[in-house]
Order: structure tokens, then sequence, then C-alpha cells
């Protein structure tokens, strides 16, 4: 999970880095199983991942938003989004994204995957 977690706060590093005022990053992890039967008995089997990034970029008081799907073209999603964000619209009413460090209780989807992964 270290790994993800790396990914995703690359991707902010990135966006800072191409000139972004602030960037946001949360990634989803799904873990998905799909079985096929004939005649009554299992035929085939599959299981795989999804890692889907959602990024929120603000420059000077536009913000933009994109989806990265299993951390593929990172760079030239977060290059598209800044274009597209210098030829928006300012919104007047944007302060920023909220700052600090925010403790939150774990949900029990949370410690459910927490417990897959052990």
């Amino acid at each position: 999970m270290s790994e993800i977690l790396d990914k995703t706060e690359s991707v902010v590093k990135k966006g800072k880095a191409l000139g972004a005022d602030e960037v946001l990053a949360k990634t989803v992890v799904s873990r998905n199983r799909q079985v096929r039967f004939s005649n009554n008995q299992i035929d085939t089997s599959l299981a795989w991942n999804n890692y889907d990034t959602d990024v929120i970029l603000s420059w000077k008081k536009r913000v933009v938003a994109t989806k990265i799907a299993n951390f593929q073209k990172v760079e030239l999603s977060l290059n598209r989004l800044l274009e597209l964000a210098k030829v928006s619209r300012e919104n007047p009413a944007h302060e920023g994204f909220a700052k600090g460090k925010f403790d939150y209780k774990k949900s029990v989807a949370d410690r459910t995957v927490d417990s897959l992964e052990n």
C-alpha cells in the first residue's frame, strides 16, 4: 500500500512542479473478481486491481479536476489539466483548499481493507 501512497504523492509533486498553486490527489483501490460458470462448474476466474486517482488542481483561482486510471499517463494528464486551468475562467469565490493536517476516524470499510492486506 505504501507504493500506492508514494505514487499518489508523486502526482501532487509533479503537479506543483508544473506550476499549479495547489494540488489534491486521492487514489481509490478496487479489487475485482469475476467467475464464469459452465455446466454448474467454475470455468474460469479472474482477479484484478484498479487504481483510480482523482486530481484537483488550482492555478490562479482557476480550479479543474480529472481522474487518472492506474497511474497511466500521469505527466500527460497533469499537463492537459494545467492547460485547461489556464484557459478557464477565474473563480472569485475560490480561497484555496483546506490547510493543515486532519485526523479522521477510520471507517468500517477502511478497517476491512486493512485486514485484507495483512
